[in-house]
Order: structure tokens, then C-alpha cells, then sequence
């Protein structure tokens, strides 16, 4: 590691990393391994970010402390854009009836940085802060379809390659045509693949230059919308909702 790196603060966000994918905790064994350290090490900083009021400890695993999240909002407080998208979202959420969210794509994650919750229930609930496979969900599809190709293919290998590591084995093996499908279409469509109850679509928003820098979806249960009642009623809305944002972003 080079001299102006901090060997112990480039561990203790490593360390941060791992607990943010296991919501049920890790053991300091576990923690050690997957961060390549050694268990003393995991332990010292485990126990630092624990006094810090980063970490939980229960003696035998460890766990993140919402605490956590103060990071990550005062970063997208300091994007402006879940504060601008916020009246588009909840005038999309009062046209359909359905749940709608803001979300960034942040490595080989999505972030949710905004979510108007509709009155129904849903099968699953999301807080802002969550953080989600972007290969799983429909907003990180469409961000992702925004992609250069040579970016698209760089990001779809390490993805992959993530997922090995993780010892997740759902990331499609047709993931490139999907995207590319997202690509021609202008939205992205998930269908019961993250949630069983669930379907989404989802639409990106623009900054300058017409990188996606968001994305927003529509998440509805599968008893109560169908696909192409998504394609059909739905998304027109959505993508004057992110038609809306990509415009106040960009003016």
C-alpha cells in the first residue's frame, strides 16, 4: 500500500464493506477472512468502530449500527437530487398508486436515496440508506443500460466476478442482452426475479453529458398489476417523471 495511504482507516472501511452485505452479522473470523486480514486485526477494529457507534457486537457476531447511514445521507444531501426529485416522486406515487423510489448505483450496488411509500402494503419494506444488487433490481438495470460499451462490459466482468467472491450464484448468464434490451426499450422491467410478489420498472435520470446519474422505479405486487399493465399505464408516467428530474438537474 502506498505511503500516504492509512493502512488501519482502508481496513476499517473494508471491514465496514463486508457488514454492509451480511445484515445478519459476521463472526470476527468471518470478518477477518473476507477483509484478508488477520483475526487480531479484525478484532482491533472491530472494537474501534464498535466504541465509535458504528458497529454492534453481541459477543459472537457483528453488526452495523444505523449510525452508518449519517454518512451516506449527508452525501446525498450534498447531491441535491433526492431533495429535487422529491415532489416529482410523490406526484408519481399519487398517479399510480404504487410505491416509487430514487436510487444511485454506487459500485455493484444501488443506494436508495429517496422512496415515497404508497398507502398499500408491500411485500417487502425498503429504507433509504438500503443498499441492493444492482443486477437484481430494475433501477440499477436502467442505470446501468446508460453505460458506454466498453464500461458496460468492465463493469458487468467485476460484477460477476463479485458475485463469485460473495458465493452468489443468480447473476444471469444472459445479464449482457438483458441490459442491451434496457438499452433500446429506455426503462428496465423486473419481473418477480428480486421478489416473487414483486414486479418494477424503473427509468433513468439524466445529468449532463446524458450519463444516468438515478433512476427511478415503480414497484407494484404481482396480484395487483400486471407487466403489461406496467408498460402500458405506468411507464408513460415514469418517464415524464424522469424527464421532470433530468431537466431540473440539468437546467
Amino acid at each position: 500500500m502506498p505511503d500516504p495511504l492509512v493502512a488501519s482507516l482502508a481496513n476499517s472501511i473494508d471491514v465496514l464493506r463486508v457488514l454492509s452485505s451480511a445484515p445478519r452479522g459476521l463472526s470476527n473470523a468471518e470478518i477477518a477472512s473476507r477483509t484478508g486480514t488477520t483475526r487480531a486485526t479484525a478484532r482491533r477494529l472491530l472494537l474501534t468502530l464498535e466504541e465509535l457507534g458504528y458497529v454492534r457486537g453481541d459477543g459472537s457476531r457483528f453488526r452495523l449500527r444505523p449510525r452508518v447511514m449519517e454518512i451516506g445521507q449527508r452525501y446525498l444531501d450534498g447531491l441535491g437530487l433526492p431533495a429535487l426529485a422529491r415532489p416529482h416522486l410523490e406526484r408519481l406515487c399519487a398517479t399510480v398508486n404504487d410505491t416509487c423510489s430514487l436510487t444511485i448505483l454506487d459500485g455493484y450496488s444501488v443506494v436508495y436515496a429517496n422512496r415515497v411509500k404508497a398507502q398499500r402494503i408491500m411485500a417487502i419494506s425498503i429504507a433509504v440508506g438500503t443498499r441492493i444488487p444492482a443486477y437484481r433490481v430494475s433501477s440499477g438495470r436502467a442505470m446501468l443500460a446508460m453505460l458506454p460499451d466498453d464500461e458496460l462490459t468492465s463493469w458487468i466482468d467485476g460484477a460477476r466476478a463479485h458475485c463469485a467472491a460473495e458465493g452468489a450464484d443468480d447473476f444471469p448468464e444472459d445479464f449482457d442482452d438483458i441490459i442491451r434490451a434496457a438499452r433500446s426499450d429506455g426503462y428496465a422491467l423486473v419481473d418477480r426475479e428480486f421478489n416473487p410478489m414483486l414486479r418494477s420498472i424503473a427509468a433513468p435520470v439524466l445529468g449532463h453529458g446524458g450519463r444516468a446519474v438515478a433512476a427511478v422505479n415503480v414497484s407494484t405486487a404481482v396480484s395487483r398489476t400486471s407487466a403489461q399493465q406496467l408498460r402500458e399505464d405506468v411507464l408513460p408516467q415514469l418517464l415524464q417523471t424522469t424527464a421532470e428530474i433530468s431537466d431540473a438537474l440539468t437546467r
